[in-house]
């Protein structure tokens, strides 16, 4: 027999089931096959999640199952969240419940909502329902919030069926200015006999030929007035000229573009997306216009008034492509990002205007439609527009542009996401975390280090079902669905189990009142210092709930009041990849003969069903033991893998593993 020994760590999380052949790939010494309820850190090690803390049910009595949290950060002191359901609105702060606001948007709106905040003010997009906005109000030391409609004072302008004159039904086209050629004029149609100028012309364009001048006017209104002579109605119409004409009392033959309309409406639909840049409010897309941008005037995010392209004039720009962009999200970063279902643009940062914008292609991904970008470290996550992999754009140097790379292309199980929030970790001792739900209520978790471009994927699960995800200010929040019910929880450092609720403990000897969704349930009990455990060590530590209560009854000696903490606990587990032997998975029969797991806080472990455990692992204000010894832990195999598994109650860091592998045989 040979002894070979392995020195593993975990810092490649879990990986594709595809690459647990590929022995030549120094992925699998540093991945496993499943992890579950753990999470990688910068160093390699995997320690078990934070548990989790409920804040409140939130369960309504409208069907269906629309839950939708929204940050909305008005200072480091004063971060609220929004948690929209069918037609309602409640608001926290704190962690606590605040306010509750009536509101329009339905179940089936809500996931499709994008927002964008500004100071005291959040407005929402939907494309079937005018711009939202929700504005933080203090008076007299009192805040309060206000839901009402984005007014708009001037909609963009647009001809979805531009009719041109003269055409085959007017011959010609005479027109003449009033007193002044250039600026704000005023516009008299001489011929054809009898024309009125319409609703419709309002933003149509009026041209002089090149031989008469080029002139260019946009038609900003229209008034109505009398010919004293003949006693008839004369419309005529106010314009502000692109370029100048030649001469205010000339009559020019020329062009006139009709049949505009408000770019949005209920008919054509309402801006997709939303966001703040350079003083101005951007609107993204829309079901008549999806490929097209608009800005408003310069400090004025209700106007998008163009008179004649000034620097503070609104926008109006549609992306040029042989490709189908639809615009799905605006995102701040560098300048504009606009994500299509066709791909990556930017409008770079800088000065831009009416007269000094464009739009450049970056990468050809696409969006996976309902799920904002976020930002971390100055990139950008997305989803690709299949829902099938995560996605980083970053701008390099090298290329002086924007580029995209899979950040899960080592991991097997990205698909169906309904949901991603970014946990930001300035810290050495952490990486950022992305968590993204899954259709089935799992949920992917992600430790994305940006300046070592590297990311750990792993599994979380927890009783009932992940519906939403969001971070902020630092703390993360989720939607869980139990049985029907819903319940807003926080994850919290040092918590062991979820859906966790806490009481005073002032006697060994106590009877107290759950919540009505704990009956008939079996929870674990602890506080700060320890399991509160019944009958012999090796019992369940559970306590049984019956009619929302729990009577305890613990060994009066040593007893202290303390904050008990009862909740769900969940399991964690870690499956290696296959062990190789020169690169080999399965040629010879192996086995772990020894194994010296490193860990740290750990009090109780089990690697491949062999349990060891610190000398008192109930109570935490004992030293762990740290580093435990294996041997003889497997029987010969040729698919030769181990495992560490265990129960919250018990949290694990696993910092690394060393094995000595004893192999021989056919």
């Amino acid at each position: 027999m040979k002894t070979l020994q392995k020195i593993m760590n975990f810092s490649s999380g879990m990986v594709n089931e595809k690459l647990l052949e590929r022995q030549d790939s120094d992925i699998l010494a540093t991945g496993c096959s499943l992890l579950k309820n753990l999470m990688c850190s910068p160093f390699g090690s995997v320690y078990t999640r934070n548990g989790m803390k409920k804040l409140a049910e939130v369960t309504t009595e409208i069907t269906g199952d629309a839950y939708r949290l929204v940050p909305f950060i008005f200072s480091n002191t004063q971060v609220y969240l929004f948690l929209f359901t069918n037609e309602l609105l409640r608001i926290f702060f704190n962690d606590q419940l605040i306010s509750s606001l009536n509101i329009d948007y339905t179940s089936s709106q809500i996931a499709v909502l994008k927002y964008a905040q500004e100071e005291n003010m959040i407005v929402f997009t939907h494309p079937d329902v005018p711009p939202k906005m929700i504005v933080r109000k203090e008076t007299s030391g009192q805040i309060t919030f206000e839901y009402n409609d984005f007014v708009i004072k001037e909609i963009p302008r647009y001809s979805f069926d531009k009719v041109v004159i003269p055409n085959e039904t007017v011959a010609s086209f005479k027109f003449t200015l009033g007193d002044k050629a250039e600026g704000h004029i005023s516009i008299t149609v001489n011929e054809p006999a009898g024309f009125q100028f319409q609703e419709t012309d309002i933003g149509g364009y009026i041209d002089s030929p090149v031989d008469q001048g080029a002139g260019r006017a946009r038609i900003t209104s229209i008034t109505t007035g009398s010919n004293t002579a003949s006693a008839e109605t004369i419309i005529t119409a106010s314009a502000e000229t692109i370029i100048p004409f030649y001469e205010a009392s000339k009559q020019y033959s020329g062009t006139l573009e009709r049949n505009y309309e408000p770019s949005w409406s209920a008919a054509r639909g309402w801006p997709v997306s939303c966001a703040f840049f350079n003083q101005r409010l951007w609107f993204g897309g829309s079901k008549s216009r999806p490929a097209s941008i608009w800005a408003s005037r310069v400090g004025q995010y209700d106007n998008f008034e163009n008179t004649a392209n000034y620097e503070n004039d609104a926008i109006d720009i549609t992306i040029a492509s042989n490709t189908v962009d639809s615009i799905s999200d605006l995102f701040v970063n560098r300048g504009i990002q606009i994500f299509t279902d066709g791909g990556e643009w930017v409008i770079p940062e800088g000065a831009v205007s009416a007269q000094n914008i464009y739009i450049q292609k970056q990468t050809p991904n696409g969006i996976y439609k309902n799920i904002m970008p976020v930002n971390i470290n100055g990139a950008t996550i997305f989803i690709e527009r299949n829902g099938v992999a995560l996605m980083n754009f970053l701008y390099t140097n090298e290329q002086s542009a924007f580029s995209t790379e899979s950040m899960s292309a080592v991991f097997g199980d990205f698909k169906n996401p309904v949901a991603m929030a970014a946990d930001i970790n300035p810290g050495a001792d952490s990486g950022n975390i992305i968590y993204i739900v899954q259709a089935g209520g799992k949920m992917i978790c992600a430790d994305f280090l940006p300046t070592r471009n590297t990311s750990a994927f792993s599994i979380f699960e927890t009783r009932g079902k992940y519906k939403d995800a969001l971070s902020v200010a630092s703390e993360t929040y989720f939607i869980v669905e139990d049985s029907g019910r819903f319940f807003l929880e926080k994850e919290t450092k040092g918590m062991r189990s979820d859906l966790t609720e806490a009481i005073n403990l002032t006697t060994p000897d106590q009877t107290f009142t759950m919540s009505d969704h704990y009956d008939m349930d079996r929870l674990t009990l602890y506080t700060d210092q320890k399991e509160l455990k019944r009958g012999t060590p090796e019992a369940p530590a559970d306590y049984l709930v019956d009619g929302h209560t729990v009577t305890m009854t613990l060994p009066p000696d040593g007893f202290a009041p303390a904050t008990l903490y009862y909740g769900y606990p969940f399991d964690f587990e870690m499956q290696s990849t296959k062990i190789s032997i020169e690169q080999y998975s399965e040629n010879v029969f192996k086995r772990i003969a020894r194994a010296v797991i490193t860990c740290n806080n750990t009090r109780r472990l089990y690697f491949c069903d062999l349990k060891r455990e610190s000398a008192a692992p109930d109570d935490i204000s004992s030293p762990p033991k740290n580093i435990y010894e294996y041997w003889g832990v497997t029987n010969p195999a040729k698919d030769l893998r181990y495992s560490f598994e265990g129960n919250s109650i018990y949290p694990v860091e696993i910092l690394s593993a060393v094995m000595n592998i004893t192999y021989g045989g056919a």
